[in-house]
């Protein structure tokens, strides 16, 4: 872990109390009287802290217009010169507030005009101006304007919320009368990680810290607004010591900032001073604020980790193993290094244009190449990759086991095929008795992706169930591409089917894979052969090479005489009968229907009408 602390934000909740049951205020008409529902308790949640639900709102003011009766004094009419003469800066107190139920009441009641026709706009926000909180409001003639100054002190800033406007409002109209409150400015706290730090004052400058705001709360709408300020405003904090292993809360319970919504602008700043060393300044500039955002910045040491931290993998051919790297902050940069030429990088699941270093930003994955490690060693070797240039900072360490014995597949399986368009379950069962087994993925072409050959260690009845030649069942299941399982039943049995179909083309027929099931600590092992893919391809292809061919020399055509094959044996409808070489006429020869098959060239074949072998390349003589 590096010793540089970055800083990153996270946006965590978006707090915007809109629509919801818990969310509103209710008026309620009662003989003509305005009056709001009570239940009691004083403890009001105010400055520095969250309103999370309505029942928290410690207060509200209520400005209310009567324009008038009747369609021609409604408020879109009349409302730009109306004053609130009806409800002017009225507090109603939630006596409720903090116990999960409002309690709503205010002095001195005030009753709906007397006709039905008559139009009442109403306009609200929270909490009431105090001297503390920085609340004004600067104009009342039409929709009334409020300037919010911010407080430096923590614990007196509001909270400010708006309410939408309820428009033309009279005594028959609808009970109750609700208003919906909106979150209007920016709540900002902080989290930590690092190896046993102290927190001694976070602070952020160089911002707005005052503006205008419209209470016609239909939509935020700030403006006005003051410029940047080089004040220092301190965040309430816990003085919580910061481990590296969980992100603690820094923020006081009434230390959140409450901040006017704004695009910062260069020298907007982060100060972060921590216990014993100098104060770290992070830069803010061209971020965006909005109304109602929570925003959680998590002060970190720069760190990487990777995962499986370390890897211990067969002999057996081409090992590719996957990465995980993760990263704080999430886009800090890494390099990882490996010192030995037989383990390399690669961003490619197949292993292909492997590296010895490799570099990236933020979290992924990228994939370890393994060369073969055969018969002839003696002994486990391994190596350590390392972050950057920092031989001592060891992120994995990685071993291979030698293998002294390679079994004969006697009693095994040679593989297992799918046709293009097939990707459905095969079931394999092979008698052992080996103990515990391993069944893993560990070498694909480049037409596969990681993920497209999936294992599953369900059970599964034998003899199996009889299917139809060319069935695609039963369906695949599962995610897996490794599995363990142990032969207490006498077998090495699991499942294994292909997560999507193959398209086929003139260059690649067939895509091939290899699957290595091993025990003994991984050093016996049987492979398995996939293929998916029915059409021809070559054994050996025209390109390439054979004999001692010095390296880096090439050839167009080294094996001219290399033809495609088919994967199915050679049958004929009828076995009495003679199959012409041609595959024409009476009784052709043709392929089998599935590669491990039998075929009717040599067994079964009537003496008197032979079987003749078909050639790729040139007639066939009979045999």
């Amino acid at each position: 872990m590096h010793n540089k602390v970055s800083i990153y934000s996270i946006f965590i909740f978006i707090l915007i109390v809109t629509g919801c049951v818990d969310d509103k205020i209710y008026e309620n008409k009662d003989f003509g009287k305005i009056v709001f529902s009570a239940v009691s308790n004083d403890n009001a949640f105010t400055r520095g802290t969250p309103i999370i639900t309505a029942a928290d709102i410690p207060t509200i003011c209520v400005y209310g217009y009567y324009t008038g009766d009747g369609s021609s004094n409604t408020w879109e009419n009349a409302g730009s010169t109306a004053t609130p003469s009806f409800f002017n800066g009225i507090t109603i107190t939630n006596s409720g507030a903090g116990t999960g139920s409002a309690s709503w009441s205010y002095t001195n009641p005030v009753y709906w005009p007397a006709l039905d026709a008559a139009n009442v706009t109403f306009f609200a926000y929270s909490p009431t101006a105090t001297d503390a909180n920085g609340i004004t409001i600067t104009g009342t003639t039409g929709v009334p304007v409020l300037r919010y100054s911010m407080p430096t002190t923590t614990t007196n800033q509001p909270d400010l919320l708006v309410a939408v406007p309820q428009t033309d409002l009279n005594n028959a109209s609808p009970s109750p009368v609700t208003f919906t409150m909106k979150h209007v400015l920016t709540c900002i706290g902080f989290q930590g990680i690092a190896d046993n730090k102290q927190v001694e004052s976070i602070t952020i400058s160089g911002i707005s810290l005052a503006g205008d705001l419209s209470l016609d709360g239909s939509s935020i709408s700030w403006s006005n607004l003051s410029s940047p300020d080089t004040t220092h405003v301190f965040l309430g904090i816990n003085n919580d010591t910061l481990t590296s292993n969980m992100s603690t809360n820094l923020t006081a319970a009434d230390g959140y900032l409450m901040l006017i919504p704004q695009t910062l602008q260069s020298g907007a700043n982060i100060t972060v001073k921590l216990q014993g060393e100098d104060a770290r300044v992070f830069d803010l500039a061209d971020s965006i604020w909005t109304a109602g955002q929570y925003i959680e910045y998590l002060l970190t040491e720069n760190s990487i980790t990777v995962t499986p931290s370390t890897i211990s993998l067969s002999a057996l051919g081409v090992d590719i193993d996957t990465l995980s790297i993760t990263c704080i902050p999430v886009d800090a940069p890494w390099t990882l290094t490996s010192p030995v030429s037989w383990l390399k990088f690669s961003q490619n699941a197949s292993g292909t244009d492997t590296t010895s270093t490799i570099s990236g930003t933020g979290n992924g994955k990228i994939y370890i190449v393994v060369d073969p490690y055969m018969i002839n060693s003696s002994e486990v070797r391994s190596a350590s990759i390392y972050e950057g240039n920092e031989i001592s900072d060891i992120k994995v360490t990685v071993s291979q086991k030698y293998m002294m014995n390679i079994p004969s597949s006697t009693k095994g399986y040679a593989g297992a095929f799918w046709r293009c368009a097939q990707k459905g379950e095969r079931l394999i069962r092979i008698p052992a008795d080996v103990g515990s087994w391993k069944a893993f993925v560990y070498w694909m072409d480049e037409q596969w992706e990681e993920g497209d050959i999936i294992l599953n260690g369900s059970s599964f009845t034998w003899p199996a169930s009889t299917v139809s030649v060319n069935s695609d069942t039963p369906a695949v299941s599962g995610t897996a591409t490794s599995i363990t399982g142990n032969t207490s039943d006498g077998y090495v049995k699991f499942r294994i089917g292909l997560n999507n179909t193959y398209t086929a083309s003139a260059d690649y027929p067939a895509r091939y894979a290899l699957l290595s099931i091993t025990w003994d600590s991984e050093v016996d092992a049987q492979f398995l052969f996939i293929r998916q893919g029915e059409d021809p391809d070559y054994v050996m292809r025209p390109t390439d090479i054979y004999g001692n061919v010095e390296s880096g020399t090439s050839a167009p055509d080294w094996r001219p005489m290399a033809r495609k094959i088919s994967p199915f044996n050679m049958t004929a409808d009828t076995l009495e009968m003679q199959c012409n070489r041609a595959r024409t006429g009476a009784n052709p020869s043709r392929f089998t229907d599935y590669p491990s098959q039998a075929g009717a060239l040599f067994q079964w074949a009537n003496p008197l009408k032979p079987r003749y072998a078909y050639s790729a390349v040139q007639d066939a003589e009979d045999w």
